[in-house]
């Protein structure tokens, strides 16, 4: 049996220092959910650059003695096919398979797989009915091995949002703008990741891995580790002291507590609406900030109408459209 299929080449390049030096990696491949009366699976590991194939393990076969291996690898891919083909067999334990590369040029390599349906890859029972032929079922795992045989996981950080920022790391290493970057920690070690914002925008949440607003404590790494960190850009309006933030003085009105204060960026790109205070409440509007909420000597004047007909308003820096 012969698998063709194009390979997609991912790579995300890591320089690291000369005490951690990468010298293998191994790919991990199982599948989710479990699956009963396999007769065959068949994938391709896609190699990215940087990386040679050294060898294959099967994982958790013991229940059969009659398995066959195909193994074809090119410069860009490894097609895998695994079949049982009297009974079947049950994928209950994870992982199934493990596939070793040398590393090249001090790097951490980002494997992923690939189904070529012309070749029939996927899962399939023995009738050679297919139980799944999609990416979803199969569950790929990466670790790494240093020259002094230190084992190491990935963390990967995927930066999103219309904000803008920095998340760093502590074992510093990871450095990321924009996503994904990958970097690998020693095994068993704490990771902080910390988010920095650039000046026009703040840091909203923690995804993946990791939840709420503070730094993100991997507090001991024994697997890959997913993170997204999203940078929202200050909206045009906020109530001072909070980060509740708003693009209409309406919106931030009807949320606001008696006694607040509404703080607006004296330049937006629309207009903050018009105001129609209808509770009995004392707001204060003051307007000419900065995009980062620092005062400034600019007025703003993109209010539109303001009605009070009830409550008290008190207005600063404003020009009323």
């Amino acid at each position: 049996m012969i698998l063709l299929a194009a390979g997609v080449l991912v790579a995300m390049p890591m320089a690291r220092d000369a005490e951690a030096v990468v010298s293998k990696a191994f790919v991990t491949v199982g599948l989710t959910p479990s699956f009963t009366g396999v007769g065959s699976i068949s994938f391709l590991v896609n190699n990215p650059a940087g990386t040679s194939y050294l060898s294959t393990t099967l994982l958790n076969q013991a229940a059969s003695p009659n398995l066959v291996e195909t193994t074809v690898t090119d410069a860009n891919t490894i097609s895998f096919f695994w079949a049982e083909v009297i009974s079947g067999i049950n994928t209950t334990s994870l992982p199934l398979f493990e596939f070793e590369y040398t590393v090249t040029n001090n790097q951490y390599p980002v494997f992923s797989l690939g189904l070529d349906q012309n070749a029939g890859m996927g899962i399939y029972d023995v009738n050679i009915q297919p139980l799944s032929t999609s990416l979803s079922s199969f569950v790929l795992a990466t670790r790494y091995l240093t020259d002094t045989g230190v084992t190491q996981y990935p963390v990967t950080v995927t930066v999103s949002g219309a904000g803008s920022g920095t998340v760093t790391s502590n074992p510093a290493g990871l450095t990321c703008t924009s996503g994904p970057c990958l970097y690998g920690f020693d095994a068993n070690s704490q990771v902080t990741l910390m988010p920095t914002p650039s000046s026009d925008s703040y840091f909203k949440a923690w995804t993946g891995s990791c939840t709420g607003t503070g730094n993100c404590v991997i507090s001991s790494l024994a697997a890959g580790a997913t993170v997204g960190a999203e940078f929202a850009k200050y909206q045009a309006i906020r109530i001072a002291g909070t980060t509740s933030y708003f693009d209409t003085v309406q919106d931030a009105y009807n949320t606001a507590t008696i006694g607040a204060v509404l703080e607006a960026m004296a330049t937006t790109s629309a207009s903050l609406g018009a105001l129609t205070m209808n509770t009995n409440k004392t707001i204060t509007l003051k307007g000419g900030y900065n995009g980062d909420y620092t005062p400034s000597t600019t007025l703003t004047t993109t209010v539109g109408t303001i009605t009070v007909a009830a409550g008290t308003l008190i207005a600063q820096n404003i020009v009323v459209n």
